[in-house]
């Protein structure tokens, strides 16, 4: 068997974070979020999706696969011969990346099996994603990726995503809730918000 788990590592449970939380959910299963320490947060991801407040490192896994770009070797479906965990970490991308993911996940655990899929930057949802292709039998070679989605988020005003998303059915995988969210008044607001306040808000503000 194997768990796909998003470790969530950023201060606060944000919209765009909880969209790509939920996009995950909506097509890979078993799935659990980790590391919701917000009661508020994690009562409110419950209602939708499978969330505890305990860290993934603190579980009782004994085989974990953790999603790292740092790390050396390409995951590959030989890896779920045997039950595991996949862990991905729930932090929002920079762009060029910063490398959090080694500091932040990875060093947690004794004896990670450490993997990339590759040399772009995807999102949470993209990676998991692909973690269950792969975990399905098939080779990232054979994965077609898209780098970078323009999004209109008003007339004449486009805004680049520059990650990699997997191409399904022709479409980059990417959360409509979130294609919305861009394209709305509430990013704006959220935004004015964190100008304010120095970080977005949460999903329960």
């Amino acid at each position: 068997m194997v768990l796909f788990v998003i470790q969530h590592l950023e201060e606060k449970l944000t919209r765009w974070s909880w969209y790509e939380y939920l996009h995950a959910a909506e097509h890979v299963e078993p799935l659990l979020i980790t590391g919701l320490k917000n009661p508020e947060e994690r009562g409110y991801a419950s209602r939708h999706l499978s969330a505890v407040e305990h860290d993934v490192w603190d579980l009782p896994f004994s085989r974990v696969v953790v999603l790292d770009p740092a790390a050396e070797e390409e995951l590959k479906p030989e890896d779920f011969r045997e039950p595991c965990a996949v862990v991905v970490g729930g932090i929002l991308g920079d762009h060029p990346p910063r490398g959090r993911t080694r500091d932040l996940l990875t060093s947690k655990f004794t004896e990670p099996i450490a993997r990339n899929i590759g040399e772009e930057q995807f999102p949470v949802d993209a990676a998991v994603f692909v973690a269950y292709i792969v975990s399905r039998g098939k080779e990232l070679r054979e994965i077609p990726v898209r780098v970078g989605v323009e999004v209109e988020v008003q007339k004449n005003h486009i805004v680049e995503l520059p990650y990699a998303y997997p191409v399904v059915d022709g479409r980059a995988f990417i959360s409509e809730k979130l294609l919305r969210y861009l394209t709305s008044d509430e990013i704006v607001r959220d935004e004015e918000r964190a100008l304010r306040t120095g970080h977005m808000p949460s999903v329960v503000e």
